[in-house]
């Protein structure tokens, strides 16, 4: 740890976390990554809601 914050190398970190899911990215970056998470949610709900809505309309 102290050998990438004296690199300020996120490329370390990223060749540790090599073979998994995970990668080091910029803080600045939290808020557009957030964004883009939610966005998913959304998008995610709004195709749950077509679903039941189109499971009412069969039941009427």
């Amino acid at each position: 740890m102290v050998l990438v914050a004296v690199l300020n190398s996120k490329e370390l970190l990223n060749e540790l976390l090599d073979g998994t899911d995970m990668i080091v990215v910029d803080r600045k970056y939290l808020p557009l990554i957030k964004r883009q998470l939610i966005e998913d949610q959304q998008e995610r709900l709004k195709k749950m809601l077509k679903s039941c809505d189109a499971d009412l309309r069969r039941m009427k």
